[in-house]
Parts: C-alpha cells; structure tokens; sequence
C-alpha cells in the first residue's frame, strides 16, 4: 500500500478492521512524501470470509488525509488431512542392548485426532510394536534380535481422519551390530569419536549413531562419563568400552 504527498511531506499508513493474524508493516527507504506498508496475511483455516479493511495515507502534519476501502475474501478451504510432525528419514538400531523409539505426532484442523497405523514396504520388522494413544499421538518401538542384523526395513506411518483422508511418514531402518564407543559410527573406536561425543553433548550435534556407540561406559545413559572414558581409553591406557550396560 503505497501513499504520497504532492508537497513532499511525510506521509503515515494505517489501517484499521484488519482481519486476525494480518499485520501491516511500514517499509522504510522511501522517497520524500512517499509511504509505503506491506500488507500480510495468512488466514487461519476457520476464517472464511469477507473482511471490509480501510486504508488511510494522511500527513504528519497538518492532518490532511486520504483513505480507501479494500475487500478481502477469504474462500472456504474445504476438508483437511492429518498432517504427521517430520520424522527423520533414517535410523539405525543396534542388535545388542539396543531399542528403537520413535514418538508420532499428528492434527488434523477440522476433525478429531487421527489415529496411526502402519505398515512395511514390504514386511514390518519383527519384535516392532506400534502404540496408538488415541490423542493424536503414538509410539514405536523395535528391539531386534540377533538375526535380524544387516536387515533394512522400510516402515510407513500412517494417521487417518475420520473421514478416511491420511498423511504417511516414511522411515527406513537398518539393523547394526555396532561396536561399543564407536559414536561416530565408522566401525572403529578412535579420538574422532570423543569429539562427537563432546559435540553431541556440549554443541547440540548429532546423537550417536547407536546405544553402544554413545555408552562406553556401560552407564545406560550417554554423558559427559562416555567421553571421558574414551579419552582415557585412547590416551591413558584406560579400561576398553564396556556396553554391558548396568554392569
């Protein structure tokens, strides 16, 4: 929305009835006797309709002014699907002492919570559960046995409305048997692996790529423990990574 003055003098824009959640926002940088606000909007899903907004350009001073009606119509948006909160496309799980938890989010604007299935593109790995909460959120959880290491599993997550539309989240997960301490996992134990620790903990980088990576100490928990422990191992001659873990 763009205002001037033939005489060169500062010029404000307001407006007023602006429907909720639109703002206006006077942009700076402007000629002498130009005003220009930038006008945005982005209607809720219950705000269909038509809303009558005044815009007035008027000097600072004296108060001379100009103003002008606009219409804006919101059109109705119809049904909505569940939308499903991003999962990572990736996970790996570990055979040993290692359990893959996923927590599922869904809404959905116009209907009750949706509720989460899921299926396997092509199979489900075994020993995998899925837990449905009933609130618009759910659980997963797999703890592989031995049998299942190098097996890839691709697993689809599936919230449906009432009215039968779906969102899906697709995941894929590689079951490992990875070394204990290796956080990094590069299938070795070495000093790159006390800098991922100590930058999963103190930077906010990534989580080890296992339990057994992130827990030499066998303590259950990944910690600051975990990376002393290595540097210790690495440097001072140490006790090895033990992920027996509770032992």
């Amino acid at each position: 929305i763009t205002g001037s003055d033939p005489d060169g003098l500062p010029v404000i824009i307001s407006s007023t009835a602006l429907p909720a959640g639109a703002t206006l926002t006077a942009l700076t940088g402007q000629p002498a006797g130009v005003a220009t606000s930038r006008l945005l909007y982005t209607p809720g899903f219950a705000a269909a309709g038509s809303y009558n907004v005044w815009f007035r350009v008027r000097e600072a001073t004296p108060p001379l002014a100009d103003s002008e009606q606009v219409t804006i119509t919101v059109i109705e948006a119809g049904p909505q699907s569940p939308v499903i909160t991003p999962l990572n496309a990736a996970y790996q799980v570990n055979v040993d002492n290692d359990i893959l938890r996923l927590w599922l989010r869904a809404t959905d604007v116009d209907s009750p919570p949706p509720t989460f299935s899921m299926y396997g593109s092509p199979i489900l790995p075994w020993n995998s559960v899925l837990v449905d909460s009933a609130n618009g959120r759910g659980s997963f959880r797999f703890d592989p046995i031995a049998n299942q290491q190098d097996s890839v599993y691709t697993v689809n997550f599936v919230a449906t409305s009432n009215d039968g539309r779906a969102d899906t989240a697709t995941v894929v997960i590689t079951v490992i048997n990875g070394i204990c301490g290796d956080a990094d996992g590069s299938q070795i134990v070495s000093v790159s692996d006390c800098v991922y620790l100590i930058n999963y903990i103190f930077a906010g980088g990534p989580a080890p790529t296992t339990l057994r990576g992130g827990d030499p100490d066998g303590s259950c928990i990944t910690s600051v423990s975990d990376a002393v422990y290595l540097i210790n191992y690495i440097f001072g001659g140490g006790p090895a990574p033990n992920c027996i873990c509770g032992q």
